[in-house]
């Protein structure tokens, strides 16, 4: 089941409130019941109730971006009913998004340890675990999903992404053909070494893509992209090499 929390997608592949409510409120006890109720406005909610209004605000915040007022709101919410609503997958989605490390691999370390055979959550923690640049943590979660549910899509492009950041370029490209193809696999090989300045292989990988694919427009277009750095670069130093600043270029 997909998480509705997170989109965990790594890079562009070619297959690839209501705050009003006064869930901040303190519990008050009420004077009739002794019971502890949560001003909302000008009613009393349980506890219980108060945490879903919580929930449901967040849910919106989140959608809308704010991610630190959704995670308040949950964070809230979970003091007032520890049970009733998964708490740690958000707020490890929320954190993760605020880029708040250590709190998100808490509550990624709760929420698997709540739901260990959840391979969309073992999904996402290896995303979080690879924008920290831990690859080779990345991966074993990564693989851990694909345990769970061998055909889970997104894991395998995942751990892909993974490979190919800790340079084992043909495994990276054995996965990527299964799931998208030789000519694209190619392509989102060259897709991610031009992100990583490896200008040269990248151009490679694109070439290997147009020759089997030569209609493919991504693979054209990185290559004129990356040709235009190139040219924009030599004109930059030519401009530098005849400045009065670069003079001892010719010294």
């Amino acid at each position: 089941m997909t998480n509705p929390f997170t989109k965990q997608t790594v890079l562009i592949f070619s297959m690839l409130a209501i705050c009003s409510v006064g869930c901040s409120a303190i519990p008050l006890k009420s004077p009739l019941s002794g019971k502890t109720s949560t001003a909302l406005g000008d009613s009393t909610l349980p506890p219980k109730d108060a945490a879903k209004v919580c929930v449901s605000t967040a849910k919106q915040l989140h959608q809308r971006g704010e991610f630190a007022q959704a995670a308040a709101m949950l964070e809230r919410g979970r003091t007032l009913a520890p049970k009733g609503y998964d708490y740690s997958r958000h707020l490890a989605a929320l954190y993760s998004n605020l880029e708040i490390a250590e709190k998100a691999e808490a509550e990624y370390q709760l929420a698997l340890s709540a739901s260990p055979q959840d391979a969309d959550l073992w999904n996402d923690y290896g995303y979080f675990q690879y924008r920290q640049n831990q690859f080779a943590a990345a991966e074993k979660s990564f693989r851990q999903a694909l345990s769970i549910d061998p055909q889970h899509e997104k894991a395998s492009m995942n751990l892909s992404v993974a490979l190919v950041s800790m340079d084992r370029l043909p495994e990276a490209y054995e996965r990527f053909e299964k799931i998208v193809g030789p000519a694209a696999a190619h392509q989102n090989i060259g897709v991610l070494l031009a992100k990583q300045g490896r200008t040269t292989e990248a151009e490679t990988a694109f070439n290997h893509a147009i020759r089997l694919e030569p209609n493919t427009k991504i693979a054209h277009a990185f290559l004129n992209s990356l040709e235009k750095q190139k040219l924009d670069a030599a004109r930059a130093q030519q401009r530098l090499a005849t400045s009065e600043d670069g003079m001892a270029v010719y010294r």
